[in-house]
This record gives C-alpha cells, structure tokens and sequence, in this order.
C-alpha cells in the first residue's frame, strides 16, 4: 500500500514538474518609448540691433472684413450681410528673410462651423493655403499649400495657444523648414517649405472664418522645448517691414478707370496694382475670387471680367452692399472697377456720393483711352501669349487623355480576346484528352481479349 502511494505521489510531482517547464513565460513589460528628441536647438544670443517697430496688421494687408482691436492684437471677423462665408485674411507687417522666428495664436471665440489657418506667406496673399505664396497648418491638423493638404499635425480649437516656428537659417539642419506647437509642444516634424517660398520674405499670416483670434508677436506665452526667438524680437538684418506712405494732404484716393468694355481694361488694371500695391481693388472680379477661395464653389462659367456672375454666395448683393459701406470707414486707397458702371454717370455719382460724404477721400477718374504705351502693350501680348499657351496646353491634354483612353480601350479588347481564345484552347484541349483516354482503355481491353481468346 505505501509503494502505491509513493509511486502515485512521484507520477503527481513529475505531472506538475512537467505543466511547470509547458507552461508559458510571462509576456516581458511594455517598454516605455522615449519621446522623440526635439530637432531644433536653443537660439544663440544675438547681438545685432532689433527691430524698433511694433508688429501688427496695417489696412491695405488685410481683407475688409476684419475688425482689428485697438488693444491686445485682436482679429474679429465681420458677418453681415452674408460676409460670414468669406474668409477673413491679415498678413502682419513684419517679414523675415532669414534666421529662426516664431509667433503665437489663439482662438479666443468661435461659432458654427469654424475656419482658422495659422502660417506664413509672401507679399500678396492675404488667404493661406489657396497659391503657392504661403503655406500654412489649419484647425483639422493638415499643412496646406497651394490648395493641397497634407496630414502632419493635429486638429485645435478654443482656448489652445498654438505657435509657428519658421526656420530659415542656412547654418540649422532644419532649414527652410515651417513646424507647429500646441501649449508649447510639438504636434508636427519639421515640414518642409515649398520650393516656390525659398529664398522670399515671409510674413505671419492668418486666414480664418467663424472665430476671433488674439496673436502674439512677443515672447512665447506657452514656453517651447527650446528657446526661439519671437517675430517682435527680430534682428534688423533678418527682418523686412512693410511700410505704405500715408498722403500728404490726409485724404486716400478713390480712383475710378473709365474705359470701353473690352479694351485691355483689366490689363490695365493688374498692371497698375502691381505698381501701387497699396490700392485694394473692388470689383465684382475680386468678389469672385474672394468666395472662390473661401471655399464656395462655382455655379457656372465666368461671363466676364467686369461681371463674372459665378459665385454662389447668398445674399451677393446684399454682401457688395456692406463692403462698399465698410470701404467708406476703412483708410486705404481703393480702385472702383465697374466697367459698366463707370462709364454710365448716374451709376458712377452714386457710387462717388458715397465717398464725398465723407473727409478722409478724394475722388479720381482716369480716362483710359488713348493709344496704349509700348510697355503696356507687352504685358498685354504676354499676357495673349500665356493664354495661348495655357489653351494650347489644355488641348494637348485633352488629346493625349483621348489617345490614351483609345489605347486602354484597345488594349483591353485584345486582351479579353487574346484570354477567351486561351480559355477557348484549354477547354478543347481538356475535352480531346478526355476522348483519347477512354479511347486507350478500349484498346487495352480488347487486346487482352484477344490474347485471351487466342489462349483458348
């Protein structure tokens, strides 16, 4: 009896010695991933003079429809009349063209469906993202360029402090490269500038619509991983500002071109703002554009440039209304394009009380209909040739999409046919082995009767 029960207490402790080497290991501790290291180094102490000018929005560098505050560096969008669904652009006045600088946004408010963009472009563009003068991150985590988004970042919203850090130093392994903070940490690797704003002097921009933003232009408020210095502490070396002279007599110019419908007008036009950057057009072109890059889409061709008729803003007319109410309080210089307009004189008084009325302006019509100057009319055979050249392009492409579908077309006929012809085979070839096998068989059989009946 004491046999039995050691052996069976040695089968029990070599049972359980046995699950004990089976059994598996316990799965080893997750390992901690170490946060990446921080790409950008501590700014070294610079000892060049900084600029002495206050950074802020000048009027001509942003659209009629933003309010600045007169304290705190306050953007506020105006919604009027239908003015909610354009975006409101400001380019501040300060631009760098080299070294390491940032600046800080918040969104202090927002209603609907909210709109803000937060980066740096070039002279001339007030709306980020839309053309290949700015680029810029947006409030749905995507870097924008030339109307293409890419995910790199993350979304914000309220009561977030975001910063933009723009490094253009030739010595930093970051060069040329634009990266993104929220509250002091970073949410996006450096990104690379697009090759069209190398070398140009970029200005902190924003582009939003349904919020009010505060901007910081001084030291950081939410401290980055590294010291950098802010846009208000730029060097004079690395910093470009904009400056528009104001009139000598006090009073801005309205100036109203009179010209016959179809006559190089608008060439006129896009040559005289190149000159005269301070001129803010209004015309029912620019309205247009405007809604066309606040993301409205296009109800149909353009008619004209006088009178496009493709936006599908509602309420457009009440919108042309309240800017040409607000043009009246805003100190810039303004061009009134109305092709149409201006050569019918009850139409242009109309327009002209509305600026008399008040003492800040003066009124100017320019006559163009003389014989154009030689320099104009090389932009407007430029111009010509570029249209031609953009039709012919689009031609070429367009018969190079039809051969090319033509050649699909063929190519997948020929294949269907050349792989039916393939099945075709092998199911004939399936079918003739079939035949010959039972074939065979009956040849074998009756040969191995005969040698039996022979046998007999």
């Amino acid at each position: 009896m004491a046999s039995t029960d050691t052996t069976v207490a040695t089968d029990t402790t070599q049972k359980a010695e046995e699950e004990k080497v089976a059994a598996p290991a316990p799965a080893p501790a997750p390992e901690k991933k170490e946060p990446p290291k921080e790409l950008e180094e501590d700014a070294k102490k610079d000892k060049n003079p900084k600029i002495k000018e206050m950074v802020t929005f000048l009027t001509p560098d942003t659209t009629m429809n933003v309010m600045p505050s007169t304290v705190g560096n306050m953007l506020l969008p105006l919604s009027e009349g239908g003015l909610s669904q354009l975006v409101a652009g400001a380019r501040a006045s300060v631009g760098v063209k080299s070294g390491r600088y940032m600046f800080e946004t918040k969104i202090v408010e927002q209603s609907g469906k909210a709109m803000v963009r937060i980066g740096f472009s070039a002279e001339g563009s007030l709306f980020l993202g839309e053309d290949d003068n700015s680029v810029c991150f947006d409030n749905e985590g995507l870097m924008v360029c030339n109307r293409k988004r890419t995910k790199c970042s993350q979304p914000f919203g309220r009561d977030t402090m975001l910063a933009v850090v723009l490094n253009l130093d030739d010595t930093s392994p970051n060069a040329n490269t634009i990266s993104f903070f929220k509250d002091g940490k970073r949410v996006s690797q450096p990104q690379a500038l697009p090759e069209e704003l190398k070398g140009k002097t970029l200005f902190p921009t924003v582009s939003f619509k349904n919020a009010t933003l505060h901007l910081n232009f001084g030291e950081p408020v939410a401290p980055l991983p590294f010291t950098c210095a802010s846009v208000q502490g730029a060097s004079q070396k690395d910093a470009v500002l904009t400056k528009y002279e104001e009139p000598k007599d006090g009073k801005y110019s309205v100036l109203f071109p009179v010209s016959l419908p179809d006559e190089g007008t608008f060439d006129w036009l896009d040559s005289f703002l190149e000159k005269n950057p301070s001129y803010t057009e209004l015309s029912d072109r620019t309205f247009a554009d405007w809604a066309s890059k606040s993301g409205l889409q296009s109800r149909g061709r353009k008619e004209s440039n006088d009178k496009p008729n493709t936006t599908s803003l509602e309420n457009v007319a009440s919108c042309k209304k309240v800017l040409m109410d607000l043009a009246v309080m805003q100190p810039r210089n303004f061009v009134i394009m109305e092709v149409k307009g201006n050569l019918i004189q009850e139409e242009r008084l109309a327009t002209l009380a509305k600026f008399k009325n008040h003492g800040v302006f003066k009124t100017v019509a320019d006559v163009i209909m003389s014989d154009p100057t030689p320099s104009f009319k090389k932009i407007v055979n430029e111009k010509f040739l570029a249209e031609k050249q953009r039709k012919s392009d689009l031609e070429h492409k367009r018969k190079h999409h039809e051969e090319l579908n033509k050649w699909k077309v063929a190519k997948r006929t020929k294949d269907n046919e050349k792989a039916k012809k393939k099945a075709e085979k092998a199911l004939k070839k399936k079918n003739g082995g079939g035949t010959e096998a039972q074939g065979g068989g009956v040849e074998e059989t009756t040969g191995r009767g005969g040698r039996q009946e022979g046998g007999g």
